[in-house]
């Protein structure tokens, strides 16, 4: 999930093709690839590897990602808090990722780290039931807490108490402190 159109994402991508994936297909999982920028010719060389479904652009990620087992961000570059592992979090998708996949999101139960494409794979087919119960649980209660709107909302509120309202004795009201 993300830009097909940015290249660490793509260069990730075929590495994890070209290094995980296999045995995870033997194991008998698909690998849904969706995001947006997605070309012709990209689609077709990524249709190439048994077992992967590349959709490109979708509208609604919800049906998708409800349906998901697992999801996998196979990054080595790039920075900054990565977008698309926060939708997967939010939506209860448990996360298999790189360090760089997972920069910026503070540590959860709803990520499991690995460094490389036979790393990810082994950890996802290792992983059980209740493994991934409680990733899509502790995931999701992360990205409610620390990424929501809501969260987003009380961390302005506290950054204008701290900067506006108690140096100035401003009402900061319709916005509520807690």
């Amino acid at each position: 999930m993300g830009s097909f159109a940015y290249e660490s994402n793509i260069v990730g991508l075929r590495r994890f093709l070209r290094n995980g994936w296999e045995k995870l297909r033997r194991s008998g999982f698909s690998l849904t690839l969706i995001g947006s920028g997605l070309s012709a010719h990209l689609k077709r060389n990524l249709q190439t590897h048994d077992g992967v479904t590349t959709l490109g652009f979708v509208e609604d990620l919800r049906p998708i990602l409800s349906s998901a087992y697992a999801a996998v961000v196979p990054l080595w570059s790039g920075a900054g808090v990565k977008l698309k592992t926060l939708t997967l979090l939010a939506h209860g998708v448990p996360v298999f990722s790189t360090s760089c996949g997972a920069e910026g999101i503070p540590q959860t139960d709803g990520i499991q780290i690995r460094e490389s494409p036979e790393e990810l794979a082994e950890a996802i087919i290792s992983s059980s039931s209740s493994d991934l119960e409680r990733m899509s649980v502790s995931g999701a209660e992360l990205a409610a807490a620390e990424f929501s709107e809501d969260a987003f909302q009380r961390k302005v509120n506290h950054l204008l108490a701290d900067h506006i309202g108690l140096r100035c004795g401003v009402d900061l009201l319709p916005w509520e402190i807690t």
